[in-house]
């Protein structure tokens, strides 16, 4: 759900997928990472207030995040999708935009069929951004 508990846990899904596929130093830019993508997802399509009451959710307009992650050789890529079709904009890039683009080796989003679209990041330890 694109909710502001989604931020952590995604990002803690992040963190054990590196430490499992035997990436532990890519745990940390992991982490931040899909907290940033997740963040962004949650601020264009849900409710980014942390102090929300779950009484005030309607459940029938909820809109959905997801997050995958996938191991390519010694990289990670991080997936987010979103129910939102609005690819980010190039420039002036939003605050986690900016800041998976500091982390990340590569980043970039595309639409996808079912709707919505996926904003993804490759991190690797050979990134002195991620090291």
């Amino acid at each position: 759900m694109a909710l502001h508990t989604a931020i952590t846990i995604g990002g803690q899904v992040a963190r054990i997928a590196a430490r499992l596929w035997g990436l532990p130093y890519l745990e940390h830019v992991a982490e931040q990472v899909a907290a940033h993508l997740i963040a962004r997802a949650v601020e264009s399509t849900g409710h980014p207030n942390a102090n929300l009451r779950y009484s005030d959710i309607d459940p029938t307009t909820l809109a959905v995040v997801s997050i995958r992650v996938h191991r390519r050789a010694d990289a990670l890529i991080i997936d987010v999708w979103d129910t939102d079709p609005t690819a980010p904009d190039a420039l002036p890039l939003d605050l986690h935009i900016a800041a998976v683009g500091a982390l990340a080796r590569r980043w970039n989003s595309y639409p996808v069929p079912c709707g919505g679209k996926v904003i993804w990041a490759e991190i690797a330890p050979g990134d002195q951004r991620a090291g």
